[in-house]
């Protein structure tokens, strides 16, 4: 959640909360297009919202790999709160 809120604005740059992302009800058609006009001869067109999708599994297999090598050895607040700042803050 701290990725989705602040992270990916921290790592890309943008306002809070996946505003670089926003694509409304026209995303879907607005790739295709653009795939089009650049005739599919392998331009690609760069899509925010995949590449937030992408990142959000790299943050949660961060965060696995620390919860399970800590998993027992450390306070539950503790933890949250590190993973707050880790998935919020580090993982950029």
């Amino acid at each position: 959640m701290m990725y989705m809120v602040c992270g990916y604005a921290i790592m890309y740059g943008g306002d809070l909360f996946l505003s670089g992302i926003a694509g409304g009800d026209t995303l879907v058609e607005d790739a295709l297009a653009a795939s089009a006009e650049n005739g599919f001869g392998g331009d690609s067109v760069y899509s925010a919202a995949s590449d937030f999708f992408f990142q959000v599994v790299f943050v949660a297999t961060c965060m696995s790999i620390v919860s399970g090598a800590v998993a027992e050895r450390m306070k539950l607040w503790s933890f949250l709160l590190f993973a707050v700042v880790m998935t919020g803050v580090i993982y950029h």
